[in-house]
């Protein structure tokens, strides 16, 4: 089951892509950041007042204190990967932005076996190495460019935007096993990373607005998605499969977003996919079952770590 959410949210991400072009067409990145979750946090506000009269969901709040700390945490790691990409983004190309934020899925398990000495099996190993191989041509990256030392500011910026996106997926799935109301920890954790990148925004990006009235509903229809599927939607979806599968896993089962967003792009932006892309595309999906399929041809429930 927490496999399927994972490809759920991977899904909705994948379309995310392409609500974010059209949000762009209007709002500045760190200001589209800021109202998506501003947003969300207003959507959680019914489920909050809903969970308030469940008797189990106020036992779990009672410890109000854990749960904004977990929230804070959560929140500023976000926070971390939305600045440090957007950041990389004005220095950088799209191309190598997107391959360096899917090192994520080699940070993980680095960072769970510094921290709690987790060891990872060969096959994994193998996955996350085709899978890393698979983003460079999905992404039509020379990676060679980087290999000779060939690198940027926004390189740097979109490796710790990785760096922060694997230590929230971490941290996702310690902090998330705790007893807590995910409802209020997803709603807390959005408004907090609104209230983070909020001062990036008026320091960076003056202008809210930079379009013409013509584009402010596609705009607003990306901004929706974004902020009531994507944020609200697929993060409630990976919160719940973090409870039970492990980060390593998580992160490698994320890559999906890679091939979905492509599929999307091509079937509704026209953009081309040539054989490389496919075959990055393949690489990834494989990787990917090469993990989840034996956990599930087992019982019990997976856990490789």
């Amino acid at each position: 089951m927490p496999y399927f959410l994972i490809i759920a949210a991977t899904t909705i991400w994948g379309f995310g892509f392409i609500a974010t072009k059209w949000a762009l067409v209007a709002l500045a990145p760190g200001w589209l950041t800021t109202i998506r979750y501003a947003v969300a946090f207003l959507v959680m506000v019914p489920f909050l007042m809903y969970s308030s009269k469940n008797e189990r969901m106020v036992a779990l709040s009672r410890n109000s204190k854990r749960l904004w700390i977990y929230a804070l945490i959560c929140a500023a790691l976000l926070s971390g990967l939305m600045i440090f990409q957007t950041k990389g983004l004005v220095h950088t190309s799209a191309t190598n932005s997107a391959f360096l934020t899917t090192l994520y899925a080699i940070f993980v398990p680095m960072i769970t076996f510094a921290l709690f000495r987790t060891q990872m099996s060969t096959h994994y190993i193998f996955a996350v190495g085709a899978a890393a191989f698979g983003s460079a041509l999905l992404c039509g990256m020379d990676v060679s460019m980087l290999i000779d030392g060939q690198w940027n500011a926004g390189d740097l910026y979109s490796i710790f935007g990785a760096l922060f996106a694997a230590l929230h997926i971490v941290g996702l799935e310690r902090l998330t096993r705790k007893p807590v109301n995910i409802h209020m920890f997803n709603a807390l954790q959005y408004l907090f990373t609104a209230i983070f990148v909020l001062p990036f925004a008026i320091i960076f990006e003056p202008q809210i607005i930079h379009t013409s009235v013509d584009t402010i509903s596609l705009a607003l229809g990306g901004l929706l998605f974004l902020a009531i599927p994507s944020t609200v939607g697929a993060f409630s979806l990976q919160t719940f499969a973090q409870k039970s599968l492990p980060s390593s896993t998580a992160s490698l089962l994320l890559l999906l977003e890679s091939p979905f967003a492509m599929f999307f792009a091509y079937l509704l932006l026209n953009e081309s996919v040539d054989t490389s892309k496919m075959v990055g595309a393949i690489l990834i999906i494989c990787s990917s079952l090469l993990v989840v399929l034996p956990s599930l041809l087992r019982s019990p429930a997976p856990n490789h770590e």
